[in-house]
């Protein structure tokens, strides 16, 4: 977490001194955005370390940004939280969506859970790549994000959407 935040810190730095030089330049950072699913057969506990990580791994820097401060808590193996002044200091995001992982929990404190890549049989096909397409989870990336107006760029499965 430290390493995060200080690669925040490094951007905010960054955007300051490239503004003092040219203030029509659009700074932006590119996120990943992992879809994370219940296991097959998961259980509730699954469900739940499904929505913990969903929104350590999706939310966290976005967060960082909104909040002035990088939080990130996960049960009985991580809690931070530190202030951070990341306000205005970004003009656009670009939002990567490729892929979707399944959680399963596990008994094991130094490995609490697996990511499964799973056969992806549902959805609307698959790219000349072998990324899933489904514009279910494309409008829930939306959705999700439509609070942040400065969205610029979504990478859908390879595909590129300007605006």
């Amino acid at each position: 977490m430290d390493g995060l935040y200080n690669m925040l810190s490094t951007h905010r730095e960054a955007y300051n001194f490239i503004k003092c030089y040219n203030k029509k330049c659009q700074i932006g950072i590119a996120h990943n955005f992992i879809n994370f699913k219940r296991a097959p057969n998961g259980s509730v506990i699954d469900r739940k370390l499904k929505r913990i990580i969903h929104n350590f791994y999706n939310y966290m820097i976005i967060d960082a940004f909104n909040q002035n401060k990088l939080e990130g808590h996960f049960p009985l193996l991580l809690s931070y939280n530190r202030p951070i002044h990341l306000n205005d200091k970004i003009d656009f995001w670009g939002i990567n969506y490729y892929y979707r992982l399944h959680v399963r929990f596990r008994m094991n404190l130094k490995h609490p859970f697996d990511l499964l890549s799973i056969s992806r049989s549902s959805g609307e096909g698959k790219s000349d790549l072998d990324w899933e397409i489904t514009t279910v989870r494309l409008k829930f990336s939306l959705t999700r994000f439509a609070h942040i107006q400065i969205i610029k760029f979504l990478i859908y499965n390879m595909l590129g959407f300007a605006n």
